[in-house]
């Protein structure tokens, strides 16, 4: 039973990643904050480390000074000046707690334990630092990691457990995450490496930002620069005057990061099918609690594209700054980030229909457990895998613009994709042809403690006949907006939400905001998630949140 455990791709991640992609897709993307097209970086020639700010560490490296006036002389007249070179750091610590009150307040009207774990208090302890390295805007070498410690409070132990059950249980998570280096010329630039590729220009949800796999773990109430995965990946950029050309080689597939079971954004919820949560519960127990995580790992495994070069992805954009007007267009052979899962219909069939045991009966460790997994194992001796899951290689073409009107910046995003990867309430795998367009407008007040920005979000399956969709309908259409205002010098008010209007849904994130300085920040407030049946709201509706959040950034 455990070879089949760690021999078998089960591909219960796909579970994960189909309802956090579609989470981030219709919802999550209120906490999104992408490069806009002032970032360095995606300027040729110039390094992305280049600005002095208040609070960094600069070291200047370059030749002693000579020790007289006829030795300045002849340096000056036979030798150019020495590069200018220096090293920057800087980083964040955080600490976030979070109360799942939705958690609570639903176990207190049933009277009955989960299925599975179900977290409603969190501690989050982080870590994040960088340091470029840049020589005379010609060179620049950067890495980043962040260092994380969760601890997760249950209320009650779920249902599957056998005997005392610790209530807490923490995790560690330390990530290397940029590790490139950049070469920049006058009109061209190079960067190798694990890095973090931006495209378009939308805030919430940006068709076009499909270089970089994503971290779904927390996609609410996570950092801005921790919502997207570095990916290893070649970029090169031309000038040629008004128009900037763009490549992108990654040779190595990254899938997106998420929980399959037992946290609060994982795939498989309260509203799963319920015989999936039995199964995944009565199958945690064939392993210690304390290598659970491992085992969590496992069932997300899936069938990634081949390391060889087969599984490698590219794509390339064209940029025109334009009077009064800048505009791009985009290109990407890759592969859709929410994979495609197959199940066998007799695996089906009896996960739909089966009575599993009740894990206290028999008074075995392991009651309940065999019973559970022998469908699987039945299937697996017939040469047969009860879940199969993949990535589905796909053509992206995309487009973007933007206008300045006075203070008010007009955005349009789009974009058209051969092949996009839905689920249904009942986690099948759907996939069709799809079209996606964002438009925003934001009002600029010239303080990054003042914005008002709104956007109408919208797509259409192409396929003729669509089955019922979790999160999304043949033609589904939302709007987002985000309102950060200043009440005086120090405080604030907050406001992320999105509003589906088809089909019906809402998340909203009201906070109110600290900030003394630049580099001390603390937010108090909640997270409110609710729908229409099949909608995301609808499929996390336990999922509203109080929380706390301080930032010290340096």
């Amino acid at each position: 039973m455990l070879h089949w455990v760690s021999g078998k791709r089960l591909g219960f991640f796909a579970l994960q990643a189909g309802l956090a992609s579609v989470a981030l897709a219709g919802a999550a993307g209120a906490q999104e904050e992408v490069w806009s097209a002032e970032d360095p970086a995606d300027a040729p020639g110039q390094a992305t480390e280049l600005a002095d700010d208040g609070g960094d560490i600069t070291e200047t490296i370059g030749d002693p000074e000579p020790e007289s006036a006829e030795d300045v002389a002849v340096s000056e007249a036979e030798e150019p000046p020495p590069p200018e070179s220096r090293v920057r750091l800087s980083g964040f610590v955080r600490q976030s707690m979070e109360l799942v009150y939705g958690q609570l307040q639903r176990e207190s009207s049933t009277g009955s334990s989960p299925l599975l774990w179900r977290d409603v208090f969190l501690s989050r302890s982080q870590l994040w630092l960088k340091a470029s390295y840049v020589e005379d805007r010609e060179f620049e070498a950067t890495v980043s990691g962040v260092l994380g410690y969760g601890l997760h409070v249950a209320k009650s132990a779920p249902q599957y457990s056998i005997g005392t059950v610790d209530l807490t249980r923490g995790q560690l998570d330390s990530e290397l995450r940029e590790a490139y280096l950049g070469f920049y010329w006058p009109a061209a630039d190079l960067r190798i490496g694990q890095q973090r590729i931006a495209w378009g220009r939308s805030d919430f949800q940006s068709p076009n930002d499909v270089l970089n796999a994503r971290d779904l773990r927390d996609p609410f109430l996570s950092e801005a620069e921790l919502r997207h995965l570095p990916t290893m990946a070649v970029r090169s950029s031309f000038s040629f005057g008004a128009l900037t050309f763009e490549a992108v080689v990654t040779p190595l597939f990254t899938p997106d990061r998420y929980d399959v079971y037992g946290t609060t954004w994982s795939a498989v919820q309260r509203r799963a099918p319920e015989q999936l949560q039995r199964f995944l519960g009565t199958t945690s127990l064939a392993v210690d609690p304390t290598v659970e995580p491992e085992l969590r790992d496992v069932l997300r495994a899936t069938e990634l594209p081949e390391a060889n070069g087969k599984g490698a992805s590219a794509g390339a954009r064209l940029s025109a700054s334009l009077p009064g007007a800048d505009f791009s267009l985009y290109y990407h052979y890759g592969y859709d980030p929410t994979p495609f899962v197959r199940i066998a219909p007799a695996f089906g069939s009896w996960l739909q229909g089966a009575q599993l045991p009740s894990i206290s009966e028999g008074g075995s460790e392991f009651a309940g457990v065999e019973p559970a997994l022998s469908p699987a194992l039945d299937l697996i001796d017939q040469g047969i895998e009860p879940f199969s899951s993949r990535f589905l290689r796909r053509h992206h073409v995309g487009l973007d613009a933007a206008t300045v009107l006075g203070p008010l910046v007009l955005r349009v995003d789009a974009a058209y994709e051969t092949r996009r990867v839905f689920y249904t309430p009942d986690l099948v795998s759907f996939s069709t042809p799809a079209v996606l367009g964002v438009l925003g407008l934001e009002y600029q007040t010239g303080s990054l403690n003042d914005v008002v920005l709104l956007e109408v979000l919208a797509s259409r399956l192409l396929t003729q006949r669509v089955p019922l969709l979790l999160g999304y309908e043949r033609t589904t259409t939302a709007l987002a907006g985000t309102i950060k205002w200043s009440l005086g010098e120090a405080w604030g008010l907050d406001l992320r939400g999105l509003v589906g209007l088809n089909p019906e849904t809402y998340v909203l994130q009201p906070a109110l905001r600290f900030k003394p300085n630049e580099s001390v920040s603390v937010r108090l407030g909640a997270l409110l998630v609710s729908g229409a049946t099949a909608s995301l709201g609808w499929y996390f509706a336990d999922n509203d949140t109080a929380f706390l959040q301080l930032l010290y950034s340096f």
